[in-house]
């Protein structure tokens, strides 16, 4: 007999919603993660009073009926956590040099920015905003179909759009609608969303971001951790178990048993497992490979990951509602092609940081989240891990040495924002593309696990949580995508086919 109904590896967004759903139909889970805390992206980073976010920045698809509020509300969550609506005429500020393009509620309402900035483009717009209805609502249609030939065939008849844009960058789209180079900067601006520039983003997540956010934009009041935690308490009041510290090393089968091990030693059995290890992980490492298919392990193979991040997080005394900082996200541009920011910032070498940044505060979204007197900053940037982990193997101080210049650099270009930010430092520490692999295990530290490419979604992915294994099942951001949002959803859709399966072997 197994030790449980259910074993879910790792506790990312995914794992915990997938885990809460076998849970809460009665079945006994198992919650293992590798990490000293749980929670993966959701985990903050806690210091000296401050409170920083690795990987919830803000939530879209809130508002009720919205599709994040639908998860939360099948999940039991809504009235766990509560959600602080961000600035409704600034989510974002994109801040160009000689315009500024503000992310607002509403669409009609951004289009008409838009229109406003950009006059003599208005017929482009218009048609930018047709192509975005079609493919949001082709998308929306999707996202809980088996993705076998047919089922592709049979919606790819039902949405036509998709055989024009399913398989091409964004770029093109772009092409498709202007050719002023201004305003397809300002259409991919959000591009800190999918870590892509749009010459290598799927057309699905250059438009789905904008609809993400375009019907209001949340944060939890206490921050990720505090959406963490109401996963945590709802999986323990159903029942589950949840252990840190536990790397599994080795998922095999025995009989009709999956056999898990971990590299303390421990061992458990349990009728299914949830994955929400990287697949490239989960096959290619955990898996015994005789058990994966083919096709599965050359899918997993070929998986590329997400750009990661590097950053300043900053404790501070100046008061930053008075300098103009708002709850909303600043985006600083020093240019307007973002293909070419894009490869300037990833260089291989001595990556240039200051062509792009993403600046917000914790502190003044939820005034609990920083010493009293006191405010916090995150200053972002993607980074290209390869450029940090070759310094960090090299001899001496200079990874160290790189990752305090490349700070200066960022709070010295946050300065126009922050005057005198460099005088009022009361913390300063740093995120790197290694220690965002050490603190939440993504490969390489990809923040949204395998990049967005237009032949990594879809089929490109393990989009329906299944990988030909009978009784695995993935969640995660290798499943539907990178985000929160598409990793709590994930775990509902690998929830479900895996209480399907407990169900028919109980009956």
């Amino acid at each position: 007999m197994a030790d449980y109904d259910a074993i879910v590896v790792g506790s990312g967004s995914g794992g915990l919603a997938a885990g809460l759903d076998i849970a809460r139909q009665g079945y006994p889970v198992l919650v293992l993660e590798a990490a000293p805390v749980l929670g993966g992206c959701l985990s903050p980073i806690q210091t000296a009073g401050y409170h920083f976010d690795v990987g919830v920045h803000y939530l879209g698809e809130l508002g009720e009926g919205g599709g994040f509020w639908l998860c939360l509300r099948e999940l039991g969550l809504l009235e766990e956590v509560e959600f602080l609506e961000l600035n409704p005429d600034a989510i974002d500020r994109y801040v160009f040099p000689d315009f500024e393009l503000r992310l607002c509620k509403g669409t009609e309402r951004f289009k008409e920015q838009l229109i406003e900035l950009f006059p003599k483009e208005s017929r482009g717009i218009k048609k930018y905003f047709e192509i975005y209805d079609g493919v949001i609502r082709a998308n929306q249609n999707v996202l809980d179909l088996e993705l076998g030939p047919m089922q592709v065939l049979g919606w790819l008849l039902r949405n036509p759009i998709m055989l024009k844009y399913g398989r091409v960058s964004y770029q093109a789209l772009l092409d498709k609608v202007s050719q002023d180079i201004r305003l397809q900067t300002a259409l991919a601006s959000l591009w800190f969303d999918y870590m892509l520039p749009p010459e290598r983003a799927s057309v699905t997540y250059g438009v789905g971001a904008w609809h993400h956010y375009l019907s209001g934009a949340y944060y939890p009041r206490g921050g990720s951790g505090a959406l963490r935690d109401a996963f945590v308490k709802a999986l323990e009041k159903h029942g589950a178990e949840l252990q840190t510290s536990c790397r599994v090393e080795a998922i095999d089968r025995r009989g009709d048993e999956f056999v898990v091990n971990c590299a303390s030693g421990n061992q458990w059995t349990s009728k299914v497992v949830v994955s929400n290890v990287d697949p490239s992980v989960t096959l290619g490492r955990l898996l015994n490979p005789k058990l994966v298919p083919l096709k599965s392990a050359r899918k997993a193979a070929r998986l590329k990951p997400s750009a990661s991040v590097f950053g300043v997080l900053v404790g501070t005394d100046l008061d930053l509602p008075s300098l103009g900082m708002t709850s909303g996200n600043l985006i600083h541009y020093d240019g307007y092609n973002i293909n070419e920011i894009f490869r300037d910032t990833m260089a291989a070498e001595r990556p240039n940081v200051t062509r792009s940044i993403l600046v917000n505060s914790p502190s003044i979204r939820d005034r609990e989240l920083a010493p009293k007197g006191y405010h916090s900053l995150q200053i972002l940037v993607g980074a290209n891990y390869a450029a940090f982990d070759r310094l960090a193997r090299s001899k001496g101080g200079e990874f160290q040495d790189l990752v305090e210049a490349l700070g200066r650099e960022l709070i010295s270009t946050v300065e126009s924002y922050v005057p005198e930010l460099s005088r009022h430092l009361r913390l300063t520490e740093y995120i790197t593309p290694l220690s965002l692999e050490k603190h939440t295990n993504l490969v390489r530290g990809g923040i949204y696990g395998p990049e967005l490419t237009p032949q990594q979604l879809g089929p490109g992915r393990f989009h329906d949580g299944t990988c030909g294994v009978a009784g695995l099942f993935l969640a995660g951001a290798g499943a539907l995508g990178g985000s929160v949002y598409y990793c709590v959803r994930s775990g509902l859709n690998a929830g479900r086919k895996a209480t399907a399966l407990l169900h028919r072997d109980r009956h």
